[in-house]
């Protein structure tokens, strides 16, 4: 697993400091999220605006807040999930088949 975290440090520390800024908002309302460029150009909210709302909502369990904020939030944690899993069981069978030989 340590061969695992040492291959995808980037994403991991892209990840760390995303997951890092939802719990200083969520828990101690410190507003570090970066804002939306689309938003800010062209006064219309793009796609993405409100995801992080929605996954700080997650974070307290109220689904319908989430959903409320962008709807997408359900679709981009399936989706999300399913390719870190994925990319496990990937590296997995990889690295067994490197053991045994």
């Amino acid at each position: 697993m340590l061969t695992y975290l040492r291959q995808r440090i980037l994403l991991i520390g892209l990840a760390f400091c995303f997951i890092s800024t939802l719990v200083a908002k969520a828990c101690f309302s410190i507003d570090v999220l970066i804002p939306c460029l689309w938003k800010m150009l062209f006064h219309t909210n793009c796609w993405g605006c409100g995801i992080s709302t929605a996954f700080i909502h997650l974070l307290h369990f109220n689904f319908q807040s989430a959903y409320q904020a962008n709807p997408l939030v359900f679709i981009v944690l399936g989706i999300s999930l399913f390719f870190f899993l994925r990319d496990i069981n990937q590296f997995n069978k990889n690295n067994s088949h490197e053991q045994i030989t």
